[in-house]
């Protein structure tokens, strides 16, 4: 693992590789359909579970 890669990443960030609107993102995440969690108010997707949405261990970001 390179040093200081990010793990997580924001709602907005995820639904723009996705292709949504961040409320289906954070739908998702309440639902708990894709893996979240918080630091503070803010909601976060690890990075590992937005790998495995498009079906690679590794993606390049």
């Amino acid at each position: 693992m390179e040093p200081f890669t990010r793990q997580a990443l924001s709602i907005r960030e995820v639904a723009e590789l996705l292709g949504c609107s961040t409320g289906h993102v954070w739908n998702l995440a309440q639902r708990g359909e894709l893996p979240s969690f918080r630091l503070g108010k803010r909601l976060f997707i690890p990075r590992e579970a937005v790998e495995r949405l498009f079906g690679r261990e590794e993606a390049e970001w």
